[in-house]
Order: structure tokens, then C-alpha cells, then sequence
């Protein structure tokens, strides 16, 4: 028997967690959207400084309910995330599968959203702790409750 999370809706969570693995397998594809300079390891040409990709955005293809859905359980999971506030923020965008903004009246164009591969990693393994219902919710710290005020 599944012990699933609350959030987990049979369907809508498989097509969403079947959207995030083709996202992690096309994100090496991705067009390249940070870089930072690091030192190789000591070589015969000795320490090089070396361009290294931080983040990539990738196409990936959406069904606009698969993903209002994804975002709400984001939202109610971690929504102090900086992907889940972007996806927020781009949602009403959102057409077709891919983000459309309006440039103040000019022709559309679509966006990539660009994320780290250890984020969308992340986002796979919550919804993947939520299959299998072993997402654990931060606990309050009761020993900074003030007790003196109850009665």
C-alpha cells in the first residue's frame, strides 16, 4: 500500500514527477546562463583558471494544471524557495507549455527559466519523498515558546 504525502494526487503527480526527469535528462542541452571562474587542479601547466557552467535553462514542455499544481505543493513545502517564488511569479506567463511574456505591447518571445542542477535534482527528490510519503516538515521549536502567557 502507498503511503503517500496528502499533496500526492495519482496522475497529476506521475506526469509531474515524468515532467522533472525530462528536465534533468535535457538539462546538459540547455543554453548556458551562469559561468564562474574557478582554479583547475595543479597540473603540469600548473593551477589554470578555468570557465566553469553553474546553471543551464532547458525547454520543457508543461501541462499549465500539471504545473499550478506542482507550484502549490512547492509553495506549501518550501515557499521561502527562490524556484518556487520564479515559478510563481511566471505562472500567469505561462502558455502552451512554455513562458510567453508581453514586452509592453511588442512581439512575444518565449523565456527559459534558468535553475542550478542541484535545485532541479532537489525538486525531483521532494516529489519523490512525497510518493513515498517520507517528507519530513520542519517542527516548531517549542522550547522558545513562551509559556508564561497561557493560563
Amino acid at each position: 500500500m502507498n503511503k503517500s504525502d496528502p499533496l500526492w494526487v495519482n496522475g497529476t503527480c506521475d506526469r509531474i514527477m515524468k515532467t522533472l526527469q525530462r528536465w534533468i535528462l535535457s538539462y546538459y542541452d540547455g543554453v548556458v546562463s551562469a559561468t564562474c571562474k574557478r582554479n583547475s587542479k595543479p597540473g603540469p601547466q600548473g593551477i589554470v583558471i578555468e570557465e566553469v557552467i553553474t546553471r543551464r535553462a532547458c525547454w520543457v514542455a508543461w501541462q499549465q494544471n500539471d504545473l499550478d499544481y506542482f507550484i502549490k505543493i512547492l509553495e506549501a513545502k518550501i515557499p521561502t524557495n527562490p524556484n518556487t517564488l520564479d515559478l510563481r511569479r511566471n505562472f500567469p506567463l505561462w502558455k502552451n507549455g512554455r513562458i510567453i511574456p508581453n514586452n509592453a505591447g511588442h512581439e512575444t518571445r518565449a523565456v527559459l527559466i534558468p535553475i542550478y542542477e542541484e535545485d532541479l535534482k532537489g525538486l525531483y527528490h521532494l516529489m519523490e519523498a512525497l510518493y513515498y510519503g517520507k517528507y519530513q516538515e520542519e517542527k516548531p521549536d517549542l522550547t522558545s515558546v513562551d509559556l508564561s502567557s497561557f493560563k
